[in-house]
């Protein structure tokens, strides 16, 4: 998809054309956002103590689960395939998906830090989602959290941070470029913007859904694909990481995404999990959710 530039107060989730199969011979256009909540604009950064975790082994990074518990009980199990010290999330574990309250019971119990996405943002906004300017892909789903997140589940979405600071890393759901505006980091220019705002050696995101490296080395931006390898990173250079998504990759894979980082050999892997999407369609259309929402998890788009 073409990059898209990003205005303040103004960006764009969803923006993608594609010739539906479901609708006849017309286009699906998804959404364009407005401008997020001002309530969710006084987080701040939050800075998890890691020296209280083990100090060897990879961290689990993962983004975008957006309430896909098959997808992510796969990569819960591919994680316990490894020696991890702590598991990060990125945000948007609520959305589109049909069990916000049961991933977000397990983010809560099994990630050491977890920063707000844009779903969240959404969720926590207290009016009524105005029907005009947001799609039912994204409005039906934050309704259905709305119903299903407890009380408590709910206080620990409305007091997630924006950023976290661990250690060697900084997480983020988007850009630090105005972190409450979820700007997205399609071109060298905005991943600039993010870097000129990074103050630790490498930094996490997702939000685009896209499993990507971006590098700044003594000044150069570059982007790399993600190979699912193992990946040295120059000691010299500054990265953000874009883990891919748990429950809605977008990169025309359909397996779920997520990233192993171990700080001290200066490593990372991208690794794809293979899940039952069929079950997790099933899940989907029992919770009454737009049907594209479940349709797009087969096609990894």
């Amino acid at each position: 998809m073409r990059a898209l530039t990003s205005q303040r107060l103004l960006f764009v989730f969803d923006l993608v054309i594609i010739l539906s199969k479901y609708q006849k011979d017309s286009l699906a256009l998804c959404f364009v956002y407005p401008p997020m909540p001002t309530a969710a604009l006084t987080h701040e950064t939050e800075h998890p103590d890691i020296a209280k975790m083990p100090q060897s082994g990879y961290f689990a990074v993962l983004s975008d689960i957006h309430s896909n518990w098959e997808a992510l009980q796969a990569v819960w199990q591919d994680i316990g395939e490894f020696q991890c010290r702590g598991i990060l999330c990125l945000g948007d574990v609520i959305g589109y998906g049909p069990e916000p309250a049961r991933c977000v019971e397990w983010v809560r119990n099994e990630c050491f830090a977890t920063v707000m996405g844009n779903h969240e943002a959404l969720f926590i906004e207290n009016q009524e989602i105005p029907a005009d300017e947001y799609s039912m892909t994204v409005t039906v789903p934050i309704a259905l959290a709305r119903s299903q997140l407890s009380a408590e589940q709910s206080q620990w979405v409305h007091h997630m941070p924006f950023t976290a600071e661990a250690g060697p890393m900084t997480l983020v759901h988007a850009s630090l470029n105005d972190p409450a505006c979820f700007y997205y980091i399609h071109t060298d220019e905005e991943a600039g913007d993010h870097f000129s705002l990074q103050s630790t050696p490498i930094s996490f995101h997702g939000h685009t859904h896209v499993p990507l490296i971006w590098e700044d080395y003594e000044g150069e931006i570059s982007c790399y694909d993600a190979t699912g390898e193992e990946v040295k990173l120059r000691r010299r250079g500054r990265y953000n990481i874009n883990v891919g998504s748990v429950g809605q990759p977008r990169d025309d894979d359909p397996r779920a995404s997520y990233v192993l980082y171990d700080p001290e050999r200066h490593q990372i892997i991208h690794r794809r999990v293979a899940y039952n999407i069929r079950e997790a369609q099933a899940r989907f259309r029992l919770a009454n959710l737009p049907a594209f929402n479940s349709h797009r998890l087969a096609r990894g788009c």
